[in-house]
């Protein structure tokens, strides 16, 4: 609950958040990791330069907006229950927060919500361009500042879907093989 707080608060500020580092420690009872640690950054904290280091004295021009904003907040779990606390917290931003009316494009705003996963698949079956989901999407819920996603999320979820069929295909090959060889052994 304290996490998905401080997600909401980043969300209406204007900046968005990642994951940053975290700690688990191991259950000797039941032998799984228990997360006790987490640490949130700004999207913005961290050096360009240690993303991606010169090649040949020039960079490929690309999306880094790293800038090295200190913002961060760390969360505790308590006595290994669901309760978190906030152990620690910096608000030092170097930088200007997004504007009000470019909040919805930030990736801690954008999702594409179960329901809008089977329209897009069912709209993807009869071959309906990307382009055009979008468009219906967007008159449907009246301008696409109340859609939620954008055209890439959009994209990247068909992309996603693409590969876990393929994957899927993979395996049933293989099941299909093994079934063969299977026989061929006990005939």
């Amino acid at each position: 609950m304290v996490v998905q707080s401080y997600y909401d608060f980043a969300s209406s500020i204007g900046f968005s958040v990642r994951l940053g580092s975290t700690k688990n420690i191991l259950d000797k009872e039941t032998g799984q990791k228990i997360l006790v640690m987490k640490r949130l950054l700004c999207s913005k904290q961290g050096s360009p330069n240690l993303i991606l280091p010169l090649t040949n004295g020039t960079r490929r021009k690309n999306g880094v907006f790293r800038c090295g904003c200190l913002t961060s907040v760390k969360f505790k779990r308590t006595d290994r229950s669901d309760n978190w606390v906030t152990d620690s917290v910096n608000f030092d931003h170097n930088h200007p927060f997004t504007t009000p009316s470019k909040i919805r494009y930030l990736p801690i705003n954008r999702s594409i919500s179960h329901t809008s996963k089977l329209l897009f698949s069912s709209l993807a079956d009869v071959h309906v361009p990307v382009s055009q989901q979008a468009a219906y999407f967007s008159n449907q819920l009246g301008g696409p500042q109340n859609t939620g996603c954008m055209t890439l999320d959009i994209n990247n979820m068909v992309r996603d879907d693409r590969i876990e069929l393929k994957n899927y295909d993979v395996d049933l090959i293989i099941e299909e093989f093994e079934m063969k060889k299977l026989c061929a052994l006990l005939l």
